[in-house]
Order: C-alpha cells, then structure tokens, then sequence
C-alpha cells in the first residue's frame, strides 16, 4: 500500500517537459543585408542567448514543474547543428557558448528542410522558434507548407521571428503555426526604431508566456483539471472538520438537493507549505469550479490551506441536507390587447436625378448574315451619243512582258513598327563597327541568393536587350572584326559559369540570346571581387583581341561577402583598353560606403557608377538607351541605319532549355467571340512552334497551361501545364467563351494556387524552368486584389509577357502585369495579326 502511494505521488508531482529548438537563418539576405557584413547574425545570437536565459523552472498551481531541454541549428542551403537537446538546468552556458561560436554560411536559403532535425524527449512538449526573414531560394523539400504541415503532424508548434526589417512577410507566415495571429504576430530579434540595436525582450517574454500556457494545459489535463484522480480515504465527518480546510456552509438554496461528496483530503507524506495566492491562469480555475460544483448557493470564500494534519480515520459521510421548501408559482398574466397597423401616407415624389454618364463602349459586334440579292432593276432609256474625241497622242512602245499564271495573294506588308522592331533584332545599330571598331563586351551578372529567380531573368534580358542594340555578331569569334559578347554569371566561390568570347558556337545573335536564356539561376552568396578576376583571368586576358576595345558591365544587388578578398575588386582596372561600368541596384547604394564600392569596380571613373532602385528599371527604355551610348558612343539613330537585312538562322524553339508557359486568356465581353477563337489558335500555334517535354519527368524544353478568367469567382483551368500536344489541342477544341466580367488579379492569384503552388505545397511548375506568365487582355479589369495578384506571381518567380490587341488598352494596367517592363508587352492592331509571322516569330523568340 505505501509503495502505490509513493508512485501516486511521483506522478502528482511529476515535472512538465518542453523540448524547444531554435532554427537560425544564416543565409547571405540575413547575413549581408546590413553593414558590419554580420551585423544581424550577431542580433540573432545575442536574441537566442537572451531567449536561453529566460527558460527557467516554473512551478504550477497543480503540483507539475515545467523543465526546458533546449538545442539550436543554423542553415542556409545547407544545416549545421550546433547543439542537440540539452536540459537547461545543467547545458544551459554550454549551448550559449555554441551558439556565440557560429558563423554565417552565407548561400542561398532551404528552410523546408529545417524543421525536424532533434529527438524528443520523452513526454515532451515540443516548440522551435525560426529566426529567418522569409526569404526562401529552394525547395528541395517540397517547399514550407509541406514542412510546416509535417513538423505539425509531429506535435511541434512553431513560432517564426523576424531576423530583420526587411522580411518577406507572406514567407514568415506559412511558416508559422495556426492561428497566426498567435505564432507570427510581430515578433522580432532586434528594434531598431530607436537609432541603435536592441534586443525585443518583449518577443522573448510573449513567446515564453505562451509556451508556458499551451505546455501546462497539456500537462495539467490528467492532473488536476478535467479527470478525477484515485479515490483518496473518506476525510473525517464534515461537522467535526477542522475549521477552514472547507468553506463555511453555504445559504439555503431555494431547490435543495443531495450534496456533493467533500474534497478529496491530501494523500501521502505532508508537502510543503504554499502561501495563499490568486491563480496565474483564472481560466482554468473558472473551468474547475463550473465542472465541479455545478449551480449552487453563494460559496464562502476559501481559507488558506492549513498545515496537513496526521491521517484522520475514516469519516462518515456527511448528512444530506433538508429539502428545500418550493416556492408558490404566481398567477398567469392577461394577454395583451391585439395590435393593429395601417399603411402610412405615400411620401413626396424625390426630385429628378441628373442624367448618368455613358456606359464604356461596348465590344464590336459579330458580322451579319449577308443579305439576299436585290431584285434587278428596270433597264434604263438609251442616251445620246457623245460627240466624237480627238485622238490622243502615240504613246511609246513598252517592253514585253513574261508570260504565267497569276500568282497567290500576298502578305500584307509589315507596318512601321514591325519594319523597326526586325531592324533592332537582326541589324542593331549597323554602322557600330565603323563607328566604334570592333568591340568585345562582357557582362558580370549577379546570380546570388538575394538577387532571386525574378530579378536574375530580368538581367538576362537586359543583357539580350542591349545585344540587340549594337548589332549583329561577329560571323567568326577569332575574326579581328565585329562584335563579340561573353557573360559571368557569379555567386559565391566555385559557382562561377560563363558564356566565352570565342566560343565557336556563338556565330549569330540567336545562338548568343538562347545561351543567355540557358543560364540557371544559382542562388547562393555574393563574391563579387572574385568573379571580376575570375572575369578577366577566363573571358578576356587570352582571348581578347588586338584591336578590340574591351567593355565590361557588372550587375550587382548588394554587399559581397566579407570572406571574399576585396582588393580584387579592381581586378580589371590595371589592364590598358579595358572599360568597366558599374551597376549597383537597391536601396543601400544610396550609402557612401557602397557606392564607394561601386567606384571602385568602375575603377574611380563617376561616369561609369549607375544606380536604379528596382531590377525593373534595367530593361526600361530611357536606361537602354543610355547603355547603348555608353557601350557604343556616337552611333547613329536606328531609322538612319542602312545595311542589308539579311534574316538570322530561326530561332531554336525552346530546345533544352526548360521553360513553363501559362497563358491567362481574357473570357471577358470585351473580347468578342470571334477574337476570342482566334486568341485559342494563337495558343494552339504557340503549342506546335516549341519544342515541348518528352514527359512529365524531363527537366527540359516547354510545357504549357491555360487560365481561362472572368469575373472575381469565374476561373476555369482549361488544361494544367502539360507536355502533351494532343491534350494542349482537344483542350483548346473544348474551350467555350465565357462571356463576362474581367478580374485578373483574381486570376493571378488563383493561377498560382492552382497551376503553379497549389495549397498543399507541391510546385507543380518545375523548380530548375522560367516560368512564364502570357497574359492575353487589353488592360481593362477590375482593380481589385490586382496589387495582391502581381505580389503573388512575384513570390512564385513569374517572368510576365503581356499580348495587348488593339488601341483601347489600360496602359497602367500593362505596365503593372509586366512588371514595368514594357519591352515585354506584345501589341498588335487586331487578333488576326497574332498569327502573322512579324508578330508570332517575334512573341517565340522572346518566350524562348
């Protein structure tokens, strides 16, 4: 008997343990977002460190003890543990000391990956605290919701805080638990708000409250708050009890009924004593108290506990009390009088209202039926002859002309825009090289983590944009004439890829634009001074030419990795004949001290430093423009240029590289049925024009999708992305028109949930694939969620192309879907010139 009262008590007083694991973002966006380079890694450490020191024993109101075990990782692409689960009251300096001993891994950012890394304890509650800024570069692990989802399946509650101020806040919360609002709130490492670093001990206090709360309201179900424990010994008759350890007898109820059976007395060997205190957590006691007493009379107040007395024998158990006398039930009341109601007067007629304005102009209707033949009409009276002319003059005698059939009816002749757009693209500025001599240009983009999939295709096609400028390429890359082109795309050491000078493959503008669009994204850190020697030392020291002149254009979007060796950033200003502009984009450019890196890149030279606040702005015209002056100063206007046109090879379709195409078609009454069929075989074309996957399992060549879209509730998935031409065919066969309103935010946001993310994590767009958003509207649309719809396919890393028909466009709207790059919207007259080569090989060369 005394053994199993021993164990009773042991399980009484048993502890409440809470294993919580810290994840920390070392990525290069936390790690570089802020001068010193590891400026808010060592906010981070300093906020886990605090966090520690905060986790200490907490004794409950229902005899359980809440124990940490505590343990931490960092990751970027790739995770380091730096302490696994360790029991705060004796590892708590030792998992301190590996925390302030990391350094920043500084590469891209895997956080799907990060989320079960640690054992449990056994009976364990189990919290992790994610420090990151949201940012995510992969997901090699199905992505955040699916992690998120699993580490919920195994009972960890995840609380996210902000690493710094410039967070991606949509990333942050499909980290967190739900609700949101309880396990994301506002919650970050370090304020700044007051000019200098300071930890967020408010962030560490609300979490910790929390954790203790949801931890004890487990621990605390068997114990003390909902199931009853063993039955303990009858306590002494409840008239003869000591005063105090029960209230005083309540009122006489009106009803009364059977008492309850007195509170269990204490069991075992006397406790501690406890001073008298208010509950810290009132809900449970409110809960207690209904669940167990029910509706009684006023209760007294409760006494202090006593000290525990010596084992009483056992009691009787305590009378009933009398039945309480019923009360005499009142008299029924009268019914009230019956109401009545009438009609009030008719009021005055309201003035007349000013007449609406007109209504947007409507679509231009289908044709009609032709008419039947008139009936021929009566046959009119003879005239009179004319007068007799005087014979005109001989005229001379022409030449012959060639017997033969007539011929087939010709294409319409390009118009004036399509004349200068073919003249960009095959002749660029054609008396660059009379002007400028022969020119070797290199591009050094950046390819890191920050920079993002978006923003790194953005480069790509500033870089095609501007070939297409300086004109057409040198036939043969050892030829001491003409224009070769070579690109470094950088991140951190050893990533370095580059498309050469004298590459033989490079011999036309087409091969060089579908090497550019062949460049992967790397997504990692920045080393910038490295790949300007790396630049040199590959692309131009052994391959130059005598009497090229040689241009070097770096693109980069921040900080370089402090482990990198700076003085290699003037790796290219010691060398005669070589020019390097600089291209810094973001919003710490506008710093001194970066910018001094800038010049230091442009070897010191202020013309050659530009800055632009967005990635957008690098294909914006007017910046164009001023690279092509820049690049090739002097030239001469493209509508003075005269040379030959002679067309390029055709361009490969799509071939190996890997890219998904969703068209969002306008089902709107502004399109038109007939528009709207001929938008279909536009689709229909682009479909057998690419290359498309041999299967769903080919990381390479194109697939497609099509959203078609009206109102805010009317989005139809006419086929999800897919490889197979004949399901892309009787698809678009089946396609109806639907006639409506017009909500392309809507439709955005619903493409990404449906043909790219879908709500269960998994990317149904390929992670290595440019995916490519066609939109196929005239701009007109409902504002609503448009803001929330370009945010969302910026998030899914969207490339947007734009098929604008027609003059009656929203010119604000267009510029909005493109992202502000209005080389990426396609127009034409009508829906029939889609389909006319001008504009379809052009709209092929662009989406591939």
């Amino acid at each position: 008997m005394a053994g199993a009262q021993t164990q009773n008590q042991k399980e009484r007083f048993a502890d409440c343990p809470v294993d919580l694991f810290f994840v920390l973002d070392t990525s290069e966006s936390v790690a570089l977002r802020k001068k010193p380079p590891k400026f808010y890694i060592d906010q981070v450490i300093h906020f886990t460190n605090n966090f520690i020191d905060e986790l200490r024993e907490f004794r409950h109101r229902c005899d359980r003890t809440l124990t940490w075990n505590s343990g931490a990782l960092h990751y970027s692409d790739e995770v380091k543990l730096i302490r696994g689960l360790s029991d705060m009251r004796t590892d708590r300096k030792a998992l301190k000391d590996d925390i302030t001993r990391i350094d920043f891994i500084g590469k891209g950012t895997y956080t799907d990956c990060q989320m079960l890394k640690s054992p449990k304890t056994p009976r364990s509650h189990r919290f992790a605290v994610v420090i990151t800024d949201g940012h995510v570069t992969g997901e090699p692990c199905r992505g955040i919701k699916v992690a998120s989802e699993r580490a919920r399946e195994e009972g960890i509650q995840i609380f996210v805080v902000a690493a710094s101020k410039n967070v991606d806040e949509n990333g942050l919360r499909e980290i967190a638990n739900s609700p949101v609002s309880l396990y994301r709130r506002d919650f970050m490492a370090v304020d700044l708000s007051r000019g200098k670093a300071a930890i967020h001990t408010e962030t560490i206090d609300s979490i910790i409250k929390t954790m203790k709360h949801l931890a004890f309201v487990e621990c605390n179900k068997v114990s003390c708050l909902e199931t009853k424990g063993s039955e303990g010994p009858k306590g002494p008759r409840g008239q003869k009890g000591a005063k105090g350890d029960n209230g005083d007898p309540g009122l006489k109820g009106l009803t009364g009924r059977q008492g309850d059976p007195g509170i269990e007395g204490p069991i075992g060997q006397p406790g501690p004593k406890v001073r008298c205190s208010t509950s810290t957590y009132p809900s449970f006691t409110i809960h207690f108290s209904l669940t167990k007493f029910g509706k009684l009379g006023r209760i007294g107040a409760p006494g202090c506990k006593g000290d525990p007395g010596d084992r009483g024998t056992t009691g009787d158990s305590g009378d009933a009390g009398p039945r309480g006398e019923p009360g005499q039930i009142g008299p029924k009341g009268d019914n009230g009088r019956p109401g009545f109601s009438y009609p009030g007067p008719r009021g005055p007629s309201g003035e007349r209202g000013e007449n609406g304005g007109l209504g947007p102009r409507g679509s231009r209707g289908d044709c009609g039926q032709k008419g039947d033949p008139g009936k021929k009409g009566i046959l009119g009276e003879g005239g009179e002859p004319g007068s007799t002319g005087e014979p005109g003059l001989r005229g001379t005698r022409g030449e012959a002309g060639r017997a033969g059939d007539p011929g087939p009816e010709g294409d319409p002749g390009l118009t004036e825009c399509d004349v200068m757009t073919y003249i960009r693209e095959t002749c660029g500025c054609c008396d660059c090289e009379k002007r400028c001599g022969p020119l070797d240009i290199v591009f050094v983009i950046d390819s890191s983590e920050s920079v993002g999939l978006t923003n790194f295709t953005l480069e790509k096609n500033f870089v095609i944009n501007t070939i297409n400028r300086l004109g057409s390429l040198a036939k043969d890359p050892k030829s001491e004439t003409g224009t070769r082109v070579g690109v470094v795309q950088y991140s951190h050491s050893g990533t370095f890829q580059a498309i050469r000078l004298d590459d033989p493959k490079i011999d036309s503008l087409s091969a060089f634009k579908n090497a550019v669009k062949r460049l992967e994204w790397i997504a990692g850190g920045t080393w910038t001074p490295s790949a300007l020697k790396y630049a040199y030392d590959h692309l131009i020291k052994d391959s130059r030419r005598a009497k090229a002149n040689v241009t070097v254009v770096v693109i980069t979007d921040g900080r370089f990795d402090p482990r990198d060796d700076d003085m290699l950033l003037t790796s290219l200003c010691s060398h005669p004949g070589v020019d390097v502009s600089a291209i810094g984009i973001g919003d710490m450019f506008d710093q001194i001290e970066e910018n001094e890196s800038l010049k230091s890149i442009a070897c010191q030279k202020e013309g050659r430093v530009m800055g632009m606040k967005r990635f957008v702005d690098l294909v914006a015209e007017e910046f164009l423009n001023k690279i092509e002056t820049v690049l090739c100063p002097g030239t001469l206007l493209l509508y003075m240029c005269v040379c030959v046109l002679v067309p390029e090879p055709a361009v490969a379709s799509c071939v190996q590289r890997p890219v998904d195409v969703v068209f969002l078609l306008d089902g709107s009454e502004r399109m038109g049925l007939e528009d709207h069929r001929k938008a279909k075989e536009f689709i229909e074309n682009v479909a057998r024009r690419l290359t498309l996957a041999s299967g769903q399992s080919d990381e390479r060549n194109a697939r497609l999708a099509l959203l078609q879209y009206g109102s805010t509730t009317e989005q139809r998935v006419e086929f999800a992305l897919t490889h197979n031409l004949t399901v892309i065919s009787d698809s678009l066969a089946g396609v109806t028109y639907m006639d409506s309103s017009s909500a392309l935010g809507s439709a955005i946001i619903y493409a990404v949930n449906n043909l790219v993310i879908p709500q269960r994590g998994d990317r149904l767009a390929r992670r290595n694939a440019e995916l490519a958003f066609v939109f196929v509207t005239d701009g007109v649309t409902a504002s609503e969620q448009l803001d929330e719809g370009v945010s969302a396919m910026r998030r899914a890393e969207g490339v947007p192309t734009v098929i604008a028909v027609g003059s009656d466009t929203d010119e604000e709207v267009l510029r909005k879907v493109s992202l502000g790059d209005m080389s990426a919207v396609f127009r034409g007259a009508d829906y029939a010139a889609l389909n006319k080569p001008s504009f379809f090989d052009r709209f092929i060369r662009w989406i591939c």
